[in-house]
C-alpha cells in the first residue's frame, strides 16, 4: 500500500509542478508582451484573460476530461494532456 501511495504522490507532484511551470511561463510571457507593447496588444491579451477568468474552471476541466475518455486517448498521453489543460485554465491569473 505504501508503494502505491508513493507512486501516486510522485505522479501528482509531477503533474502539479509541470502544469504550474507551464502556466507561469505562459502567463508571464503574455503579461510581459501586454505590458511592453501596451495599446491594442494589451487590450486583446487582457480581454482574452478576462474571458478565461469568467469561465468556471472546474466544469471546464470536467468537460475536457470527458472528452479525453470519449476520444479514447491512450493512457500514456493523458497525463501530459492534463498538464496542458491545467495550464490553459491557470495562466490568466498570472498574466
Amino acid at each position: 500500500v505504501l508503494t502505491r501511495v508513493l507512486q501516486a504522490g510522485r505522479i501528482s507532484l509531477t503533474v502539479g509542478l509541470a502544469s504550474m511551470v507551464l502556466s507561469v511561463f505562459i502567463g508571464a510571457l503574455l503579461g510581459t508582451i501586454a505590458g511592453y507593447y501596451r495599446g491594442i496588444a494589451d487590450q486583446i491579451i487582457m480581454r482574452i484573460a478576462d474571458l478565461m477568468l469568467t469561465i468556471p474552471s472546474l466544469p471546464l476541466l470536467f468537460i475536457f476530461g470527458a472528452m479525453l475518455s470519449e476520444w479514447k486517448v491512450p493512457t500514456d498521453y493523458r497525463m501530459y494532456i492534463v498538464m496542458v489543460m491545467l495550464s490553459f485554465v491557470g495562466w490568466p491569473g498570472l498574466a
